[in-house]
């Protein structure tokens, strides 16, 4: 990961900025099939090798399509067991070139799921995370975690980033468990009162989001 120490905001602590980002990199891949990299793949298939399931650390199971009464239709395994982990192996991410190699840090990619339609982009909603579903792919999300270029593996904790997400620091926000009371329990960082990043972002402003940005992303 890049070195950071020559871009933190004036006045935040290295700790302060360390806790952001490790709460930040709070998402696991995890293979069924026991790859060790996640292969893009351009359209959703029942039990392809490059679908993933997509752990949080902060819930301790997995993300996956659920029906909601309010907000998009994404929530939370009841378990995390080996049977979960199989069955929610149903992510994939997708390259606008087409190319099927190992994903790589900091390269756009589309988010799909194994539902119709399939991918996931920044949308404006009433109720919960701003989120979409469509069926063209949106080249919008952004892998963060590793030395920008070097692929992705499953296992490792990372940030799942969308170029597209506005904020007071303009435009991109990292997405995190975020603690609702419905509307599936999932936000951005700068989402108020629901996650561990916001306060932090809070106390110092939006420079923090834009340094996290600079270092993580660019």
């Amino acid at each position: 990961m890049p070195d950071n120490s020559s871009v933190l905001p004036e006045g935040i602590s290295r700790a302060d900025f360390d806790q952001i980002k490790a709460n930040i990199l709070q998402w696991k891949f995890g293979s069924a099939a026991g790859a060790s990299q996640i292969n893009a793949l351009n359209e959703f298939s029942e039990h392809n090798s490059a679908c993933v399931n997509l752990h949080n650390r902060e819930s301790g199971v997995y993300l996956q399509w659920e029906k909601q009464t309010l907000g998009i239709n994404l929530g939370w395994t009841d378990h995390a067991d080996a049977d979960t982990a199989t069955r929610t192996a149903r992510w994939f991410l997708r390259r606008e070139s087409a190319d099927t190699a190992p994903v790589k840090y900091g390269e756009r990619l589309a988010l799909g799921y194994g539902t119709k339609p399939s991918f996931y982009h920044y949308e404006h909603r009433q109720v919960g995370i701003n989120l979409g579903n469509v069926a063209t792919p949106a080249y919008e999300w952004i892998i963060i975690g590793g030395a920008l270029g070097s692929p992705v593996k499953v296992g490792e904790m990372v940030g799942i980033y969308n170029v597209n997400v506005e904020t007071d620091a303009g435009s991109g926000d990292f997405m995190v468990r975020h603690y609702r009371d419905n509307a599936g329990n999932i936000g951005w960082t700068s989402s108020p009162n629901g996650n561990h990043v916001y306060p932090l972002l809070k106390k110092y402003g939006p420079s923090v989001l834009k340094a996290l940005k600079t270092v993580l992303v660019a």
